[in-house]
């Protein structure tokens, strides 16, 4: 299949072109991504990559295909099913 987009910029504001589901925990992601996305409902709790591990901000109320615009190195707790924005 032809890839147009292959060399594109890997901007921050770019489309992500790979993701993977989290499963929150108390380690850090195995690499910091763009952001997050929402698949199911719920809230979720993240580590931004540059704040500290007491540093967390708590988002309530997500819904599918909300976006979590920061660069997450941790999802300590989450009830909403939430995927990696990478690349």
């Amino acid at each position: 299949m032809a890839d147009p987009w292959k060399n594109a910029s890997g901007d921050v504001l770019a489309p992500g072109r790979k993701g993977t589901v989290i499963t929150p925990g108390s380690s850090d992601l195995p690499n910091v991504c763009k952001g997050l996305v929402v698949l199911a409902a719920g809230n979720a709790t993240v580590i931004p990559v540059d704040n500290a591990d007491n540093e967390t901000l708590a988002f309530v109320g997500l819904n599918p295909g909300d976006i979590i615009p920061y660069q997450v190195r941790r999802v300590t707790a989450a009830t909403a099913s939430l995927a990696t924005i990478d690349r």
